[in-house]
């Protein structure tokens, strides 16, 4: 039960609120928003689909630096493999190999593609390998997730 301004007690609130001035805006913006809420359900789940799938891969081949500071300290590397290019991420154990510029590692980690087709790796583990720099470079996919 509530009480109008006039004093008079209102027991049906849901029509009042529709009945008065305005009324039909209330139930349209309401509309509104619940057609807002699923759409923007409908477009996360597509947006979703659509990622590229990472992969899990195990890589054998080159670290080069791809950018140094000023002090001329590597900061960003890539690892060439069969003349494909990882960017290496800074996560992980990516920044422990910008020490190991011209070494040839076996590296294991997620690989993401991006639009326009480039590959960065999150390096999860590595070892350096005995094999000389460019000799042996391969990429073996684990599995997709």
């Amino acid at each position: 039960m509530v009480m109008a301004s006039d004093n008079t007690v209102i027991t049906d609130l849901p029509s009042v609120i529709t009945n008065q001035k305005g009324g039909q805006k209330v139930k349209s913006m309401f509309g509104l928003i619940v057609c807002i809420g699923i759409l923007s359900i409908l477009f996360s789940l597509v947006w979703v689909n659509n990622l590229p799938a990472q992969e899990k891969v195990i890589i054998q081949g080159t670290v080069y630096a791809l950018d140094w500071d000023d002090e001329g300290n590597v900061m960003a590397v890539v690892i060439v493999a069969d003349g494909v290019e990882y960017a290496v991420s800074g996560s992980g154990k990516g920044r422990e190999l910008l020490a190991l510029e011209g070494k040839t590692i076996k590296a294991t980690g997620m690989v993401d593609v991006n639009e326009e087709g480039e590959k960065t790796i999150t390096v999860t583990s590595y070892e350096v390998s005995e094999v000389e720099s460019g000799v042996e470079e391969e990429t073996i996919i684990i599995e997709e997730e």
